[in-house]
């Protein structure tokens, strides 16, 4: 049975229960109001910058284009890195680029259509996390942890990016939590609601007839009067027999969270790999071994949901396993994704590499300021080994449990991606869900207390504190760095913009958070020897009798959190975005366009903003003088897109040849710079330098 916390009747800091109820009433309508509009806000203020985020809106808007919604494609060859899910997500963003001109820039109204559906699935992820968390834990710890997910920058700005990794982060957690949930409810002979049974059979359907109208494998194969009537034929067929089996099959299916867990792993799988299944399902063995209870295996509702998740990603899986194409390194898409991208990045592909301390630091900055009290959580959180045939009282089992299971979910997570040699910043990002929910379970238990925390233990949380915080002040481009691939090879003075500003703005907000907090403690210390501490412990506890130093530390790093997400949000991930952004600097070429032969060229860089941007326009020239001049040459204008610290190289290429006629456009940013080669002008000058010297000669 979940773990009621009967809020009303336990004053968390010694309120009247009725003031306490009318916040424990409201507190979710105010946080979900503040998650929403941090979340929505500024999604189309800024054009996409990541070069995955552009990478994967243009293999969208390839589908739009190509008519092809099963095999990516990527410029001139098929693209197999990541699954199908985002790029049909994306399609509506996609079809609103292509319904517009193309002598227009990509509208920041379709960013925001493709940047939305990311958007929406972390709010939705959030919300199931809310409900999940209240009811086994009690809606305190459920606010409380919803708010460190939605605050910490790993969330934040994954949910503002349209990459793959918050369809696993968001769905893999709530999924997980799902599989608790039936792992330690009793009551599960519950049959699916019917909205289940229409979403999880309507997404098998759908992949079904999709696969069989557009899939390869019936290319040529003509059973009635035409191929495509073979394919709408067999298409009608399946889909009848489909509808039938499933409304049989689905009446055997109980347990609405394992079935409801097995559709987000489905979804995240499809979204980004199977990693999230593979982790759950590990978690649930270790915590079954350490209950010495293995009943729930003996369960047909997890064998059944088990086939469902099977059912949910095989249609499309099974489409690519047995298709002939080739990617550009010319791998077909078990080699590149299963082998390549899968399986390869435990042994070591790209990226970067290091031991347990880069993804300490990593999470550092990722869940700041929370890494410090998700340490003291850690520890502090108790083994003990309870299983029901021992124990009369299964609320106090089941207590303890969920404990023992979100304990080996973190460390899991932690241990597996340290493990593996490929390292990314944001690799770590799944850790953020367990963690937080250990945090708001151990403050809740920590505010319940009438007796004052360690001056130690406070000491060392808010020391930890001030070092992230001081990390960040003096390397502000660190937040850059975890949802951003390419971050290696710039220095940071050019690599991100003003760093004065923000170093200021964030030291000011530090300061601040860190000003308030300790007159909070102060009051609630009591310390003699401070000058004016009783003025302060007057005006403090007129308001809370019994306010002590626990609540003041909480209330530090609820405002410290509070503060950074605002300004994270705001200003930092709105002025960064226009850092690495090329959307703006390639509006000029796109409305200074004449003619297929002016063309863009992007010189030494690979940031794929460049195709999608100029819809596929570009001519990658990666380091040879030669065909940098060629291309040139084959131009009535050229337009040519270089990182500003590779621009000298590039002018003296220009210079022996086309001395007078190239020059930078006028609008550009911190990293970008468009060059415009005026070819016709340099042979009308040759032409006319020709006509005189004939001239001369006569």
């Amino acid at each position: 049975m979940p773990e009621h916390s009967h809020e009303t009747s336990v004053s968390i800091m010694s309120m009247p229960s009725a003031q306490l109820v009318r916040i424990l009433q409201y507190s979710p309508i105010v946080l979900g109001a503040y998650v929403c509009v941090m979340t929505l806000l500024g999604l189309g203020q800024v054009g996409l910058f990541d070069p995955w985020e552009t990478h994967y809106a243009e293999v969208a808007r390839q589908m739009v284009v190509r008519g092809d919604y099963i095999y990516p494609f990527w410029k001139s060859a098929y693209f197999f890195s990541k699954p199908i899910l985002l790029f049909w997500l994306e399609l509506p963003g996609a079809m609103c680029i292509e319904s517009v001109s193309t002598t227009t820039s990509v509208p920041l109204a379709c960013t925001f259509l493709i940047r939305l559906p990311v958007a929406l699935v972390s709010l939705l992820c959030l919300l199931g996390i809310f409900r999940l968390t209240q009811k086994w834990f009690g809606r305190a710890t459920a606010l409380m942890a919803c708010f460190i997910i939605a605050s910490s920058p790993y969330w934040l700005f994954l949910s503002k990016q349209a990459i793959t990794d918050m369809l696993f982060v968001g769905p893999t957690g709530l999924a997980s939590l799902m599989v608790m949930d039936a792992l330690f409810n009793q009551k599960t002979a519950s049959p699916l609601p019917a909205w289940l049974q229409v979403l999880c059979g309507g997404g098998i359907l759908v992949q079904i007839l999709l696969m069989i109208c557009g899939g390869a494998f019936l290319n040529d194969v003509i059973l009635w009067y035409s191929e495509d009537a073979t394919r709408y034929g067999i298409a009608g067929v399946t889909g009848i027999i489909f509808i039938l089996c499933w409304l049989k099959v689905s009446k055997w299916m109980v347990d609405p969270a394992l079935h409801g867990a097995a559709f987000l792993f489905a979804f995240s799988t499809l979204g980004k790999g199977p990693h999230g299944v593979v982790f759950a399902g590990l978690v649930v063995l270790l915590t079954l071994c350490h209950m010495r209870d293995f009943r729930f295996l003996r369960r047909r509702a997890v064998w059944t949901a088990a086939g469902l998740y099977v059912c949910l990603i095989a249609p499309w899986f099974l489409t690519m396993a047995v298709f002939d194409g080739h990617n550009h390194e010319y791998r077909t898409w078990i080699q590149r994704y299963l082998m390549h991208d899968l399986l390869g990045r435990v042994g070591g592909v790209h990226g970067d590499r290091g031991g347990f301390e880069y993804y300490l630091k990593a999470l550092g900055f990722g869940v700041f300021p929370w890494l410090p009290l998700h340490i003291w959580a850690l520890c502090r959180t108790k083994l003990p080994r309870l299983s029901g045939e021992k124990h009369h009282d299964a609320s106090s089992i089941n207590s303890t449990n969920t404990r023992v299971y979100i304990w080996f979910w973190l460390v899991t997570l932690f241990i597996f991606f340290t493990y593996t040699t490929t390292k990314f910043h944001h690799y770590i990002a799944p850790i953020v869900v367990p963690a937080s929910l250990l945090t708001a379970i151990q403050l809740k238990e920590l505010l319940k207390r009438k007796t004052a925390i360690e001056l130690t233990a406070i000491l060392l949380i808010t020391l930890f504190w001030g070092i992230i915080l001081r990390e960040l002040v003096f390397a502000p481009w660190e937040w850059m760095d975890l949802f951003t691939y390419h971050y290696k090879n710039y220095k940071p003075d050019y690599y991100f913009p003003k760093p004065g500003a923000f170093k200021l703005i964030m030291s000011i907000c530090g300061l601040s958070s860190l000003f308030i907090g300790l007159i909070f403690y102060l009051a609630s210390d009591k310390p003699d020897w401070i000058h004016g501490g009783h003025l302060i412990r007057r005006f403090v506890l007129k308001y809370s009798p019994t306010f002590l130093p626990q609540h003041a530390l909480v209330f530090l790093f609820g405002l410290s959190a509070t503060v950074f997400s605002i300004y994270g949000h705001t200003f930092y991930y709105v002025k960064a975005g226009a850092h690495w952004t090329q959307r703006d600097i390639l509006e000029q070429y796109v409305q200074a366009r004449q003619s297929d032969k002016d063309r863009l060229i992007a010189f030494q860089m690979d940031w794929k903003g460049e195709t999608f941007d100029s819809r596929n326009q570009d001519i990658q020239v990666r380091k040879k003088r030669a065909t940098l001049l060629k291309a040139i040459e084959q131009s009535h204008s050229a337009y040519i897109l270089v990182q500003r610290d590779r621009y000298d190289k590039l002018a003296n290429i220009l210079k022996p040849v086309y001395a007078n006629h190239f020059q930078k456009m006028p609008q550009q940013n911190t990293k970008w710079v468009l060059v415009r080669v005026d070819v016709q002008g340099r042979q009308k000058s040759l032409s006319n330098a020709v006509l005189r010297s004939a001239k001369k000669d006569i």
